[in-house]
Parts: C-alpha cells; structure tokens; sequence
C-alpha cells in the first residue's frame, strides 16, 4: 500500500511537471531499470527489471510475495532518483527570473 500511495504522488508530481495525461518515469538503480507509468494523477504500473521484468504495482495482478520481498527494499533507490530528477527540474524553475 506504502509504494502505491508513494507512486501516486510521483504520478501526480510528474503530471504537473511535464503536462498531459499519462507518461512514463524510468530510472537505472543498481543495474536494475524501474519504470512508473501515469495516467493523470495515478499510477498504472511500476515495474522492476526493464520490459521482461516484475510488476510490482498493476492493474492486472498483484505481485507474488517473493517478487515483494525482492524488490520492496530497493524501491528507496527509485525515490531517491525520482526525486534527484526532479530536485533538477526545481532548480532550473527557480532561476527564472522576470
């Protein structure tokens, strides 16, 4: 429940920050290739390991118990690059002057 609630939240970020109504985030951590894909405020999946990979959030199926305790503990990395990406973007946004 915690990563979906956390995802959203990125979803929403994300939705603000690039505009329109869906889009992806894609991250390397550790050797492994997250990605979160939005539509509008919510996120429609996040999947660990690239296009063959782990769906730890779907709207299909919920992940397997192994696949939770596997990559749970390594979510931190993709909010920590997430939010890395993003402290980017404030920064560019701040020195904007009129």
């Amino acid at each position: 429940d915690e990563i979906r609630e956390v995802c959203d939240r990125i979803a929403a970020d994300l939705r603000r920050y690039e505009g329109g109504d869906y889009g992806t985030f894609t991250a390397r951590v550790d050797g492994t290739r997250w990605e979160l894909k939005w539509d509008r405020d919510d996120v429609s999946y996040l999947r660990a390991g690239g296009s063959g990979g782990v769906y730890l959030l779907s709207q299909y199926e919920a992940p397997s118990a192994a696949d939770v305790r596997q990559y749970a503990p390594k979510f931190r990395g993709f909010v920590e690059a997430y939010n890395e990406e993003i402290a980017d973007l404030e920064s560019e946004l701040a020195v904007i002057e009129l």
